[in-house]
């Protein structure tokens, strides 16, 4: 999935993991200005990752799909063993110095 490559579309599917459906202005304001954000999004959705809904006030609301969930769930795994591993390996540093002198 190409698409994960571009910037700021993973920051959006973990924004939305974390948040629930949002609009398309709090993801704006919460991960990126930048003037492509509403064609990552027309992507993100083309890949079946996320969904927009039109409300009553005219504003989009943006939701994850199962597929989108499950990825998010993938990339959070992937983040959280990352930093255990990595805090794991400092604290076996750590005790190691401690113990060394």
């Amino acid at each position: 999935m190409r698409i994960l490559e571009e910037r700021h579309c993973m920051a959006t599917i973990m924004f939305l993991r974390d948040n629930g459906p949002t609009s398309k202005m709090e993801l704006y304001n919460n991960v990126s200005k930048n003037p492509r954000m509403p064609d990552k999004l027309d992507r993100l959705s083309d890949v079946g990752l996320v969904t927009m809904t039109r409300i009553e006030t005219g504003a989009s609301i943006v939701s994850l799909t199962e597929k989108g969930r499950a990825v998010s769930d993938l990339l959070a795994k992937i983040v959280y063993d990352h930093f255990h591993v990595h805090k794991m390996t400092n604290e076996t540093i750590d005790m190691h110095v401690t113990h060394a002198d």
